[in-house]
């Protein structure tokens, strides 16, 4: 991989360092230092010299081979702290990642590093000889030398700051004369205290906050709605704490009052299926389960596709599967496609299973994402639910991976690497040699030819689960939810009938209907914006994005064009770049003109646009949804 070849005895190390060259299978060559024997090894993350700085890589391989004699490898730096080496699994994975997506093994490794690793090296001068060099120093130059002299070993960022000066010629010349050389530190971030993250449970049969504690009262109802069924559970402290309207100094009244517990949590052992109380299965997902279980308690390899119509009950089948990997003292892995819009599974995850659901995403903070890292590598059997970065989760026996909503091309990394999550569950899946399970209304055609395979099963769920009820015998009773009624409406009709509005007749009259029965209404566009093309009326000129070459949007916030490609912006034209009219057309329809219609047409109404131009500041995709929720 390297081109050098070797003489030279002690322990060489071939590394994939953070950088690019034109073959991405180049590795460099260092040396073991005497000092760090036996605590470097395959998968392990360094710290390596680079030209005049260090850079992070991982060790591809420890070898012994003889260099010539004139070859002299630099020593590697340093581990990277907190210590981090790839599991044999995760190496394997990463490997294939590499081939698979045409990148460098440190690229396919970055997907799988614990946060906190992006530590920099931080650069220092030190001092060799003050009376070196030919010339004398210049007045900046001895101001350098003199604080060198005081300051051993100074940082650089320091030594600017002291003298005022960015010392940009300064510190070349100096270090070209032989009077200091540059060394870079390794900054080490401390590791995380241990420390077990706390959950609240209710306290049989503590009476309820009165009336008049009307915080205390809604916070009591929150967590009773979540917990009442099953009270020996719990919920993480920091998913009770991101409910609207709750706060600490609420929870610490209840706390007071002995209404609720609030203590550490912890996971061990393999979990007892019979501790999970689950919602009655309807009909066809008691037939789908029947032929998903005995995959699941066998061990062994496996791929399903669930394919079930919206509320058809999928999810319970995730969760049912997850409790019997769990109770083989096995972990599971649930895939979303974004975790901004799966509050609700992520809601009825921790409130089934309690400590045992690790949440993880970028959009938590470093120590949050940190710990829970931790908590994944311990070896406790678990279920982690986030986006296609869980599946680089540092679970040592993973026994179930399922990705919801399979289709969604968000399970597609256009970064590198860019990997296709489904394919990577795959493979991840014939590592650990466990039961992998699609799920999708919807189907991506791939997936779907795939399961006509004789190695897949296939499970269809047809209808939508209604109420059910169950008597003293165990009957269950209850109907299915139909299926929405779907109407296709020609608008072309609609405008030779005179109506140029958005909506059709009979959307309005819907619309009208519903909010005078105090009802709620979804209006779903996929289009932002308030116009999605601007054209010359005289030369028929579309303003494009110069980058990308595609139509660009007109938002009335901020009263600018954007491309919804690269993100370009401009301002609109007041006339034609093409042929100077001042003739310009604003067409089409985007959320922005769905709001500013619908406010229009139904003026009672409060209207909430939800996309991601509304995101900002406080305002999450959280936050909209709980005030839909209530």
């Amino acid at each position: 991989m390297n081109t050098c070849s070797s003489s030279q005895s002690g322990v060489l190390a071939e590394v994939a360092v953070d950088a690019r060259f034109s073959d991405r299978r180049t590795t460099l060559t260092y040396s073991i230092p005497e000092h760090l024997a036996g605590d470097i090894g395959v998968g392990q993350l360094v710290w390596a010299p680079l030209r005049k700085g260090l850079t992070v890589g991982v060790v591809c391989e420890l070898h012994r081979r003889s260099l010539p004699d004139d070859v002299s490898p630099r020593p590697v730096h340093a581990p990277v702290e907190p210590t981090f080496r790839l599991s044999p699994a995760q190496w394997e994975l990463a490997v294939w990642i590499a081939e698979e997506t045409v990148c460098t093994i440190f690229e396919a490794t970055s997907v799988m590093l614990p946060p906190g690793v992006e530590t920099r090296g931080i650069e220092h001068l030190e001092l060799i000889d003050a009376r070196a060099g030919s010339g004398a120093p210049t007045a900046l130059q001895q101001r350098l030398i003199d604080y060198l002299q005081s300051h051993p070993e100074a940082a650089i960022g320091a030594a600017r700051k002291a003298l005022g000066s960015s010392l940009t010629s300064v510190i070349p010349a100096l270090e070209d004369a032989g009077v200091l050389r540059r060394v870079v530190r390794v900054r080490n971030r401390p590791a995380s205290r241990p420390r077990l993250p706390e959950y609240v449970r209710l306290v049989p049969g503590a009476d309820p906050p009165p009336d008049r504690a009307t915080k205390q009262k809604r916070a009591y109802d929150w967590l009773s709605a979540r917990l009442r069924t099953q009270p020996e559970l719990s919920l993480p402290l920091a998913s009770v704490l991101q409910a609207d309207l709750i706060d600490r100094p609420v929870l610490r009244s209840l706390a007071e009052r002995g209404i609720i517990a609030i203590e550490p949590g912890q996971t061990s052992g393999a979990l007892d299926p019979s501790s999970i109380r689950g919602p009655v299965l309807t009909d066809e997902q008691r037939a789908a389960w029947s032929q998903i279980q005995p995959l699941i308690e066998s061990g062994s390899q496996a791929r399903v596709l669930v394919h079930g119509v919206t509320g058809s009950g999928k999810t319970e089948l995730y969760f049912r599967a997850a409790t019997e990997t769990m109770s083989a003292d096995r972990s599971a892995i649930l895939l979303v496609p974004e975790i901004a819009l799966a509050s609700q599974v992520i809601d009825r995850a921790v409130g089934r299973f309690g400590s045992r659901a690790i949440i993880l995403h970028s959009a938590m903070n470093d120590r949050e994402r940190y710990d829970n890292w931790h908590r994944c590598a311990s070896g406790d059997p678990v279920i982690v639910i986030g986006p296609r970065s869980a599946l680089s989760a540092p679970l040592p026996d993973v026994g179930l991976i399922v990705l919801d909503e399979e289709q969604e091309a968000a399970y597609k990394q256009d970064s590198v690497p860019r990997y296709h999550a489904r394919s990577v569950a795959m493979r991840l899946a014939e590592i650990h040699s466990s039961t992998l399970i699609l799920g999708s209304a919807t189907p991506d055609v791939e997936s779907y030819y795939g399961s006509l395979a004789p190695e897949w099963l296939r499970v269809e769920l047809t209808e939508r689960v209604g109420q059910r009820t169950v008597d003293a015998s165990g009957h269950v009773t209850g109907a299915p939810i139909a299926l929405p009624d779907v109407r296709v409406v020609d608008m072309r009709a609609e405008l030779r009938d005179g109506n140029r509005s958005l909506f059709s007749r009979h959307l309005i009259d819907i619309l009208d209907n519903r909010l005078a029965s105090n009802e709620q209404v979804i209006l779903f566009l996929n289009r932002r914006g308030a116009s999605t093309m601007v054209q010359c009326r005289t030369c028929g000129q579309v303003v494009s994005c110069p980058m990308c070459d595609i139509p660009m949007v007109y938002h009335r916030d901020g009263n600018r064009l954007t491309c919804h490609r690269c993100g370009h912006r401009n301002r609109p034209p007041r006339a034609c770049a093409e042929c100077g009219s001042v003739e310009i057309g604003y067409y089409g329809a985007g959320t922005q003109r769905v709001e500013s219609e619908v406010k229009a047409l139904l003026p009672g109404a409060r209207v909430q646009r939800w996309d991601r131009d509304v995101l900002r500041g406080n305002v999450t995709h959280d936050t909209l949804l709980k005030r839909i929720e209530r």
